[in-house]
């Protein structure tokens, strides 16, 4: 029996480029077709999240707002309704809840949660003088899952979304 050809994945993919001569969020679809700039605009934006819905990208950028640096933004999936989220300098990372309430991201070496329609304040969940990095949701939700340690010698570790129960699972 010849196998079948599988059918091609129907998703829409986020990426950022510099093909424009600065960082843009751009969309497009599986196939490659379809590349649209959403963020075109002077500054460098990049690290794009898709929302768990597909309605929202969550993205970093260094645009000129009220307080210079670099913060995550929210948009409508197709480059609309641009929001700040984040007023921590250095923002980078962001990965949403499974439930697209909240996003988890890290700022100058420390992890953070926030709500993701902006109500609310950021909380800064490991306030520790090592450096933690790239802080995801677990599959289940349950848990934020991160590094922490400076370059070579760093270490995966878990936690509740609130911050508790922090646990190293590496050495």
């Amino acid at each position: 029996l010849p196998t079948p050809t599988p059918e091609p994945i129907a998703c829409t993919i986020a990426y950022d480029s510099d093909v424009d001569g600065n960082r843009e969020i751009y969309s497009m679809a599986a196939d490659g077709s379809n590349q649209v700039n959403l963020s075109n605009q002077p500054a460098d934006d990049f690290d794009p999240a898709w929302s768990p819905d597909g309605s929202q990208i969550a993205f970093v950028s260094n645009r000129e707002n009220e307080t210079p640096g670099q913060y995550i933004y929210v948009m409508n999936a197709d480059g609309s309704m641009v929001r700040q989220l984040t007023y921590e300098d250095g923002s980078e990372l962001p990965d949403w809840s499974h439930d697209g309430s909240a996003l988890t991201y890290t700022s100058n070496g420390e992890i953070y949660v926030i709500k993701a329609d902006g109500s609310g304040t950021s909380v800064n969940l490991t306030k520790s003088p090592e450096k933690e990095h790239h802080s995801s949701w677990s599959p289940d939700g349950h848990l934020l899952v991160f590094t922490s340690g400076e370059d070579q010698n760093q270490n995966i570790y878990v936690m509740n979304p609130d911050g508790s129960n922090v646990l190293q699972v590496t050495n």
